[in-house]
């Protein structure tokens, strides 16, 4: 079973959360919609977040079939916090992590990592014998690389776990530069970002070798993209862009814009927190901005990316919790999404099969008892049968959708 020690609060909500996973795609499509099996292979000329890599040679969803298209939320296997969830040729991960006993003084910390083909039916994968402290918070994929982020309870290194398969793991000890280890791992324009818990990146080209980078101005780095020949880094401080992901130049942004500055108890005026940014169609899009060259920045109410999807951002705005837009675009409520309703006791027992029901109302993360081992296998049946071998699925905050044209 992949039993590793491991605790994280759960997180709740759609989009707009602090964390990491992007959108990313596999399979083909239903009628209507792209197919095609993406390498994830590409940096593409949008560039790549994190785990996704939707290249120049990606199947194309259209702004218009996006718009008309059914979102349906697919069933992720969680311990207790929602998964951290990377595509890959061969399929999706899932990471998760959990407290056991006491939440204030906890008797152990558990991780998971579940593996799908189609989205729908998932395998335990064990990575490491020693699972008595092994935290780990993110999982990633890039040139045919896999690798796992996270630290070992009771060490300040980082703990980075390297694979050529997805099956058989390297565990790599780092010096991360926090007490917290790292928080996350992400790959973009080629290379690996692992994010610290403090002011530190460490950047790697291979999965193996790793450079550990001072931030500076920016604590708490969160998400990195590339395109138009740059990465942009957000966290809490500066915007930071560098042309190798190497040396890092801070980006400030005016503090009459939107969320762009905060003041702290003393009264000091800094830099606020970006937890996303985007490439898409050439323009960079953090919250409630937008740039094109990564150091002038317009103001954009009220919009918060979350991923990009084939030229256009998807996040939520002020007006609705799912939305799509462009460069110079209005924001489009996506209308047709459909969560997954709490799972019952009785689909619990029974591996946590989803019961099949759908209210757009109930957004509950369903996770095992305290302290109940998961499942080596666990299937997340839907009605119409569908998976993400047959239509394309992407992921968004850390949710799996099935974008279809389903009723």
């Amino acid at each position: 079973m992949a039993h590793f020690r491991h605790g994280s609060a759960a997180l709740a909500g759609i989009l707009g959360l602090v964390g990491s996973v992007p959108l990313c795609s596999c399979g083909g499509a239903s009628e209507g919609l792209p197919s095609a099996r993406q390498s994830h292979d590409e940096t593409g000329a949008e560039g790549a977040r994190g785990n996704e890599n939707v290249g120049a040679t990606s199947p194309v969803l259209t702004r218009d079939a996006a718009l008309a298209a059914t979102w349906q939320e697919l069933g992720v296997p969680g311990a207790g916090s929602r998964p951290d969830l990377a595509s890959t040729p061969s399929g999706w991960f899932a990471l998760s992590q959990r407290s056991v006993g006491d939440a204030k003084a906890p008797s152990a910390w558990e991780s998971y990592l579940y593996r799908s083909p189609d989205g729908i039916r998932w395998q335990a994968v064990r990575v490491s014998d020693e699972t008595d402290n092994l935290w780990l918070r993110g999982v990633a994929y890039g040139a045919g690389q896999y690798v796992l982020a996270g630290m070992r309870m009771g060490s300040s290194d980082g703990a980075i776990f390297h694979s050529t398969d997805g099956e058989h793991w390297q565990e790599l000890t780092v010096a991360s530069g926090a007490p917290s280890g790292l928080s996350d791992v992400v790959f973009s324009g080629g290379q690996f970002f692992a994010l610290s818990t403090f002011r530190t990146l460490l950047r790697s080209t291979n999965g193996i070798d790793w450079q550990v980078i001072d931030l500076g101005t920016t604590v708490m780095p969160l998400d990195v993209t590339f395109g138009g020949g740059q990465f942009l880094l957000v966290g809490s401080g500066d915007v930071q862009r560098s042309s190798d992901g190497l040396l890092w130049q801070p980006s400030h942004l005016g503090c009459d814009m939107p969320g762009a500055c905060i003041t702290n108890p003393s009264g000091q005026v800094a830099q606020g927190l970006h937890s996303r940014v985007v490439f898409a169609a050439g323009t960079y899009f953090i919250d409630q901005a937008s740039s094109t060259d990564g150091q002038t920045w317009q103001a954009q109410p009220g919009l918060y990316p979350q991923a990009g999807l084939d030229g256009h951002a998807l996040g939520s705005s002020a007006e609705s919790e799912f939305a799509l837009w462009g460069p110079a675009e209005a924001p489009q409520a996506l209308n047709s999404v459909r969560y997954i309703t709490t799972l019952s006791e009785a689909h619990r027992a029974e591996r946590m099969r989803w019961n099949g029901s759908i209210d757009p109302q109930e957004q509950t993360l369903e996770n095992f008892p305290n302290g109940e081992p998961l499942p080596e296998q666990i299937e997340y049946p839907i009605p119409s049968s569908a998976d993400c071998t047959s239509a394309r699925c992407v992921v968004v905050s850390n949710r799996l959708y099935l974008v279809s044209n389903a009723p």
